[in-house]
């Protein structure tokens, strides 16, 4: 994280899950205080967790500026009743930042029913499927400019 602060990083996304299937409390403080000064997000670990309610405290506490989460489960619009659960617990403290799956389909939606503002996605789109012979099929991914124009048009249209 020293690392990232020198290179003029605005901010940094991390989570440790300990043996308890908890938040490592440890490795977060000492990855939160390494990050001073710097944006910080909690990182999907909250979805493998079986309480994420007690680590949204938890990353509170440590001085979390959001949390990335879809709801625990596969994706964000699966997860929506937990995200808008998280939404309502958070209360402002920190930003719940729903992802996974998000596209602009989706997007007016998952505002609506999560109460959040902030979203993660790819905006990825297939570039030209190879074949890997170490590994097997691959599909190589690109930002799609088009995709997240989309995204921009749908957020323009919720405010």
């Amino acid at each position: 994280i020293g690392t990232a602060g020198g290179f003029g990083l605005a901010g940094v996304v991390f989570g440790a899950r300990s043996d308890r299937e908890t938040l490592d409390l440890a490795v977060m403080a000492h990855l939160a205080a390494a990050s001073e000064g710097m944006h910080t997000t909690l990182h999907r670990v909250i979805d493998c967790l079986p309480d994420p309610f007690e680590a949204l405290a938890q990353a509170i506490d440590l001085g979390f500026d959001t949390i990335l989460s879809s709801g625990g489960a596969g994706d964000a619009w699966s997860g929506r009743a937990q995200l808008a659960r998280m939404v309502k617990t958070a209360r402002g403290r920190i930003t719940i930042m729903p992802g996974a799956g998000v596209t602009a389909q989706n997007l007016a939606d998952l505002m609506a029913t999560t109460g959040a503002r902030a979203f993660h996605a790819s905006c990825r789109d297939v570039v030209a499927p190879t074949t890997d012979h170490l590994f097997g099929a691959d599909a190589p991914y690109a930002t799609s400019a088009a995709r997240v124009r989309e995204m921009v048009q749908v957020l323009r249209a919720q405010v």
